[in-house]
């Protein structure tokens, strides 16, 4: 390898490294140019036809002298010359590689007849250009051949930097514009050149960016031209009109340094009295599908980032929750006029929560005192159901969360809730709670999650309640605590009757006790009692009963004798 040859190389590998270290500051091991990407753009330019000649670009010259084979590398200098030796020099300034090549290659044969000389390139070259105006920091940028303008720019720029009026000013002085916008949305290549050795970018900032948002086919953040104004940002920035706009009520927000405000016009008004519009104004054309009626969602819901295009889900968290197990989420969900509860179950299927309890929802409907139950899994396997409806705006559509648990409570030691065990009846669960505090229990009501009455002898399912009522034997009459108490099986009346504090001997001098069921039949006192059983103790004492109504007597007596009395003395007056 001969000296020029080194001394390229040198080069080459120079520059690859300051490119790498210029974008990925630190220069760390992983900033440096990989031997691939270095392969990759040798092939990306030997296949380009405009791939410029670029200084410290080294081309392998090859051709035959007599019947000896010829090999020589020929170095692009800062000044685009190339010096090629026996064959002169040349100034390859402002010429593609693929212009180069033949010029070369037909001196070497104008020298040397039937030479067969061949041109390729052998490494390529990098150069640097400088930014500098409207951006964080002035920089140096490390390029080669075919670096564009806009990835000099694009991650380097301020965020009030100008993409319309980008100037780039050439080593010989020469100034030309570039517009940026333009080749990306129009597809102008001349607007986004390769930069060049030497050239010095310089970045303005944007007088007017404005954003428009809605129902537009582009929504974006723009910046405008000194001409632009309503018209322009809706059809050409903005793409146009999307389907569905209400174009009767635009709305403008406009923030300045003294206050906010808001304007609304409709879209052939802002056009028509040329509406200006001012440096960070927010236009927004409102979708009519914004004014759909909605129904919600609720329970066992987990918010998604979208459903389906129709759906405009919006959750409002009032319990913290998971996807596996959420709190009480709501989803909002827009629908048009005759769609009905299944299609919008479908639509939201996917936030459903995996614990769903879908078997128990219920739609609350507004002007409806109870609400509708509805089972939701009848909804999504079936193509027609029965229990199908029509939405109405503001329908409340609440999934209960399936918790996997039975709830007892009632005359049972440990009341509580207990893990749901498949297959089971209520025995099992009155079990687990520590069996009853009575030794028979009374009668046990079971109803679901709806609150429908269940039959004892059906098996027990998740979310079900069990309430043990209590068996009780009342005690009322002559006795000293009248009440309630726990029934014990096989025990007799005087058990309940001491329990109320014994017989009252002023009230009952007999002990005389009547026994009536809990329809009020009366019963032999002699008879097994039973729960719900009353046991009535009557007063009977003649004592008891004489000076409880003996006041009353003599009172009764007394005004009958002042009658009498007061009568006598008025008829003996003549």
């Amino acid at each position: 390898m001969n000296r020029l040859a080194l001394a390229a190389l040198i080069v080459v590998a120079l520059g690859a490294t300051g490119f790498a270290q210029e974008a990925a500051p630190g220069g760390s091991a992983a900033a440096f140019a990989s031997a691939t990407e270095i392969q990759q753009r040798l092939q990306l330019a030997i296949s380009s036809e405009d791939y410029p000649v670029t200084p410290g670009d080294v081309y392998r010259l090859t051709y035959r002298q007599a019947d000896t084979p010829i090999t020589t590398d020929l170095l692009v200098e800062s000044n685009n010359t190339i010096n090629m030796k026996v064959f002169g020099t040349m100034n390859a300034a402002g010429m593609t590689f693929s212009e180069l090549k033949p010029i070369i290659e037909k001196a070497v044969t104008n020298a040397y007849p039937r030479s067969m000389p061949s041109l390729a390139i052998s490494s390529l070259g990098v150069f640097q250009v400088f930014l500098t105006g409207e951006i964080p920091q002035t920089r140096t940028i490390v390029a080669w051949g075919l670096s564009r303008l806009s990835e000099a720019v694009e991650s380097r720029r301020g965020s009030d930097s100008s993409l319309r009026d980008i100037k780039i000013i050439a080593k010989d002085g020469t100034l030309r514009f570039y517009d940026l916008f333009k080749a990306s949305r129009l597809g102008i290549t001349a607007e986004d050149p390769y930069v060049k050795s030497g050239d010095t970018i310089l970045l303005i900032r944007s007088e007017r960016r404005v954003e428009i948002a809605g129902a537009v086919r582009q929504p974006g953040t723009y910046e405008l031209l000194k001409d632009d104004q309503l018209r322009e940002l809706v059809e050409f920035y903005g793409g146009g009109l999307a389907p569905s706009p209400d174009v009767a009520r635009l709305r403008i927000e406009r923030t300045s340094r003294e206050h906010a405000r808001i304007e609304y016009v409709s879209l052939e008004e802002g056009y028509s009295k040329g509406i200006v519009l001012q440096n960070g104004d927010i236009v927004t054309i409102p979708s009519t599908a914004a004014n759909l009626p909605v129904v919600s969602f609720e329970g066992a819901v987990i918010q998604q980032a979208a459903t389906t295009a129709a759906a405009a889900p919006t959750a409002a968290i009032t319990e913290p929750g998971t996807a596996a197990t959420p709190g009480y989420n709501r989803i909002l969900y827009t629908f048009k006029e005759g769609e009905t509860l299944s299609d919008a179950v479908r639509a939201v299927r996917g936030s459903i929560a995996p614990l769903a309890d879908l078997s128990s929802a219920s739609v609350i409907r507004q002007g409806n005192a109870d609400p509708i139950l509805v089972d939701l899994r009848e909804l999504l396997s079936k193509s027609a159901s029965p229990s199908d409806m029509t939405l109405q705006a503001n329908d409340r559509i609440v999934i209960p969360l399936l918790r996997f648990s039975v709830f007892v409570s009632g005359a049972v030691e440990q009341p509580g809730t207990y893990p749901f065990a498949p297959g089971r009846t209520y025995a099992y669960y009155v079990i687990l709670a520590g069996g009853s505090t009575q030794d028979a229990p009374g009668k046990i009501f079971i109803t679901d999650v709806n609150g429908k009455m269940r039959d004892q002898k059906e098996v027990i399912q998740s979310e079900d309640r069990i309430f043990v009522i209590p068996a009780t034997v009342m005690v009322q009459g002559a006795v000293f605590a009248p009440g309630s108490f726990s029934f014990r099986d096989g025990l007799p009346v005087s058990y309940y009757v001491n329990l109320a504090g014994g017989i009252d001997p002023e009230k009952n001098f007999n002990s005389i006790v009547r026994v009536y069921d809990s329809t009020g039949k009366a019963r032999k006192a002699t008879a097994p009692l039973m729960p719900g059983d009353r046991i009535y103790v009557p007063s009977n004492a003649f004592l008891y009963n004489l000076n409880k109504y003996a006041s009353l007597v003599a009172t009764i007596i007394g005004i009958g004798v002042d009658a009498i009395i007061l009568y006598n003395a008025f008829s003996r007056t003549p």
